[in-house]
């Protein structure tokens, strides 16, 4: 019985075991072909709902990129909510056009002195600007606040201070004042020696008081510039924060919309891009923050007066403004308190127009550049709008003629239009057009000028009086707008006869282009060609030390090729992030060396000839386009050689990488080959890499101002 069991169990366990065996195998066989039969169906799905799903993911980046620097945002933004620089204090005895300058070196054993006014509230800490002359140096700094007792007190290694950038003093335990308290901050180098020190940034006033600064106990007529700060968030942060990352997003997917779906035509795109971006960077930036701007608007607001038939602005020593309207020049640092002072203080309408005499630069090279900005701060006036609204619409004119001028030559290439949108979307050259600086129209003009010569060289066309008639205006306003860019008009000599009706239409052609550039040089720099070739001793306006002549670099030019060798070496990498933008303003914001690396790696591509583009240009053609190039960039290092670089550097300085962005259009057709092309066109990715970017840039940026 008990046999029977065990043989009857073991024949069933065995037969059950086969049985799920084979279950087991038509299981698989089952899911196998289940699954043979969902791969077609999810490739099916991702390539009808293929652009979908690109947007979800590249929204989703967006929004991951977002919240890791919302995080940061959140945690540098803590500001007062009416944040005082002590600067705009001393403005009331300072010259209306005051601007921040060193008080030179802080060597071993200089102590710099200086009172001022603590408002009532929360004080969390201090910045102060210094200035490193761009070396390095040795030493320490010792900081002491007081205010009846110790405030605060930190010693510094000068090393850790950047150039031309506040240096900010967090306290660790905020000090309350229940009313306004008077100060005193007291700074002691130590171990530094001359020529390895640093410098401080002041305001010169027009007289000398107790809240000025003294130095080794001599007072003086300057006024440190420094900022105070609390510890309360401004409500503003992220309601600003959030517009920009709407409009940025938004900007992308519309985009994407546009090149991949619908297939509109890359200029269109081109032309929304620079707009969306260019109106984001022309708020972005408060008045005066972009370099050299209030020099520039107070020439625009000249030019407004004239529009406005002010003919009195003709013999003032100054500039004509309405009452209010000079408020919107008040630091060149890029801070929230700029934010909060600027929607404190606007106002959408003006009601007093009358005019005063302020002070202010007037810029006399490149006059066309200031024209189309003065219609719009003169239009403005007409509409009575109040100094902010006055101000953005100048900004916004600016914005509008370099987004028509690089259409403009965009269309007319013949050939690698993606190079035009390359150029012209790098943070530098975005935060240039959406402001009142003239490098935006020089750089558009250039731009225009190399587009207009392709069309003509190598367009379909034969040239005629039109023709003509354009390109030699162009070169006439070109070739004035800056000395050094006048190399740019003689590319026109390379226009082969066979594309001129006849042999009279070629010499009379690229005569009139070259005359035309000749004659505006001449009219409009001839001061500024006198000033450069002025052989006599002259002294370096910011150093207050003799500076590099003619004369010298006639009679040693061995030490000049020298001394342009240590420029290259020490600061090639500097102009070339400045270049695209990886120091923008002032130098006091900035975006991340990899941003800037993948702006110049956009550049690179967009300049890479396709394999169906022509190659017109012959070898000895690139030899000149080379000589011309080099001409240029060594016209810009000698001009800043002579006029800002003092005797004893080995280096020249004040040469930045911006100013080399004009030229970019002859780099492009000097390095395209046949040896390198692309096979496939990259050129959607390439305008959706750099919204991407771009879009990086802003945040970044962003979170520098608030965190200034």
């Amino acid at each position: 019985m008990e046999l029977y069991e065990i043989e009857q169990k073991s024949s069933f366990s065995i037969g059950t075991l086969t049985s799920l065996f084979y279950c087991d195998k038509m299981a698989m066989i089952s899911n196998k072909r289940m699954g043979c039969a969902l791969l077609p169906t999810i490739d099916n799905i991702l390539k009808k709902h293929k652009n979908i799903l690109i947007l979800i993911v590249a929204i989703s980046i967006f929004l991951v990129i977002f919240a890791a620097y919302f995080s940061i945002v959140s945690r540098v933004s803590k500001a007062p909510k009416d944040m005082i620089s002590i600067s705009e204090q001393v403005l009331d005895d300072a010259s209306d056009n005051a601007m921040a300058v060193t008080i030179g070196e802080i060597t071993d054993g200089t102590v710099v002195f200086q009172e001022f006014n603590i408002p009532s509230g929360e004080f969390a800490g201090i910045a102060l600007q210094f200035g490193t002359y761009e070396r390095t140096n040795n030493g320490t700094l010792d900081v002491n606040i007081k205010a009846g007792t110790e405030v605060f007190n930190k010693t510094i290694d000068v090393n850790d201070i950047e150039d031309k950038k506040y240096y900010n003093f967090a306290f660790d335990n905020a000090v309350t004042f229940a009313d306004d308290t008077q100060a005193v901050i007291t700074i002691n180098n130590q171990n530094s020696e001359k020529s390895h020190a640093v410098t401080i940034y002041a305001y010169e006033t027009e007289k000398s008081s107790s809240s000025c600064l003294s130095i080794n106990g001599n007072p003086t007529n300057y006024s440190l510039d420094m900022q105070l700060y609390g510890s309360q968030t401004s409500p503003y942060v992220t309601i600003i924060y959030l517009l920009f990352m709407f409009i940025v997003i938004i900007g992308f997917v519309l985009a994407y919309i546009a090149l991949v779906v619908k297939k509109i035509k890359m200029t269109t795109v081109f032309v929304i891009a620079l707009a969306v971006f260019g109106v984001v960077y022309m708020f972005m930036f408060p008045p005066a923050t972009v370099p050299d701007e209030p020099s520039h608007f107070y020439t625009a607001y000249r030019y407004s007066n004239f529009m406005t038939f002010n003919f009195e602005q003709r013999s003032a020593n100054g500039v004509l403004m309405r009452q209010g309207d000079n408020i919107v020049i008040k630091s060149t640092e890029a801070s929230l308190e700029q934010y909060n002072s600027e929607i404190k203080d606007f106002q959408w309408f003006c009601s007093d127009n009358t005019l005063t005499l302020v002070g202010g630069d007037n810029i006399k090279n490149a006059p066309f550049a200031y024209i189309i900005s003065g219609l719009g701060i003169a239009f403005a006036r007409l509409l009575h709008l109040g100094a902010y609204p006055m101000f953005y619409m100048g900004r916004f004119f600016n914005l509008l003629v370099f987004i028509a001028m690089a259409y403009y030559a965009m269309k007319k290439m013949p050939f690698g239009k993606i190079a035009i949108f390359a150029i012209s979307m790098t943070p530098m050259v975005l935060h240039l057009a959406a402001s009142y600086s003239y490098d935006a129209f020089i750089i558009g003009l250039a731009m225009v000028f190399v587009a207009k010569f392709l069309d003509a060289a190598y367009g379909h066309n034969t040239i005629g009086i039109k023709n003509i008639v354009i390109i030699s205006l162009i070169a006439f306003v070109l070739a004035p707008s800056k000395l050094v860019y006048v190399t740019i008009i003689f590319v026109v000599l390379l226009i082969p006869k066979n594309k001129f009706i006849n042999a009279k239409y070629h010499i009379a052609f690229k005569c009139s282009v070259i005359l035309a550039g000749l004659i505006g040089l001449i009219f409009v720099q001839m001061a500024s060609i006198s000033t450069i070739t002025a052989t006599g001793e002259h002294l370096i306006t910011w150093s207050g030390t003799p500076g590099y002549t003619i004369s010298d670099i006639i009679k040693s030019p061995f030490h000049i090729a020298a001394v342009l060798y240590s420029t290259i070496i020490q600061k090639g990498d500097f102009y070339l992030g400045s270049l695209v933008g990886i120091n923008l303003g002032w130098f006091q914001t900035s975006i991340e060396w990899y941003m800037g690396v993948g702006f110049l790696a956009i550049i690179a591509a967009a300049f890479i000839m396709k394999d169906d583009e022509p190659q017109p240009i012959k070898p000895s053609g690139k030899i000149w386009i080379a000589c011309l190039i080099f001409a240029s960039a060594f016209l810009i290092m000698i001009s800043m050689l002579v006029s800002w670089t003092p005797l004893e550097y080995t280096y020249i300085e004040g040469v930045q990488g911006r100013y080399f962005i004009p030229l970019l259009p002859l780099v492009f057709i000097l390095v395209r080959s046949k040896y390198i092309t692309a096979k496939k066109d990259f050129d959607k990715g390439i305008i959706l890499f750099s919204v991407f970017l771009n879009t990086l840039a802003i945040i970044k940026v962003y979170c520098d101002i608030l965190s200034v």
